[in-house]
């Protein structure tokens, strides 16, 4: 899958528009992609795939380790990670992509409507409640029993679609 720098920024502005990521998400998701990216040249922010997350943020923090704390650092890095991962969901995708939902409402898995019926041969787990910062609770139903390494990454992904 090659995409290139602009590609990744037009995707947050698209899905910020389409409703796709609630739209602080989508502003800083950008905006922590354009500034780690900051230190590519122009071949390699047009050929953005040929280079490992993990080596472009390298360059970063050693590009700016004197001007951010440690803990902006980590920031950074995991919001970088989360918000490629994020835009390779999309483009592998599209049609089962996250959409951004209001803070309390239920947490649903965004696959089409046909697997769903097939999903209730599987043994599930009993509701699991998640209490919230704000003492609200968010109930995760019908979590199966035996989820996959893949499918387990797929949830983290979504949720990590939440973090503003």
């Amino acid at each position: 899958m090659s995409y290139s720098l602009d590609e990744v920024l037009r995707f947050f502005d698209y899905a910020e528009e389409k409703g796709l990521l609630k739209p602080n998400t989508a502003k800083a998701n950008k905006a922590v992609v354009s500034r780690v990216a900051s230190v590519l040249d122009a071949s390699e922010q047009s050929q953005l795939e040929r280079l490992p997350a993990n080596e472009i943020y390298a360059r970063f923090r050693t590009k700016f380790a004197m001007e951010l704390s440690p803990d902006s650092l980590r920031v950074y890095k995991s919001r970088f990670q989360s918000a490629l991962e994020s835009f390779q969901k999309w483009k592998q995708e599209p049609e089962v992509f996250p959409i951004a939902r209001q803070t309390g409402s239920p947490i649903v898995d965004a696959v089409p409507v046909k697997q769903l019926s097939s999903a209730s041969t599987r043994r599930l787990l009993p509701d699991i409640p998640v209490p919230l910062s704000d003492g609200s609770v968010v109930t995760i139903v019908g979590m199966p029993l035996d989820l996959s390494v893949q499918e387990a990454q797929r949830f983290k992904r979504i949720i990590d679609s939440y973090i503003n």
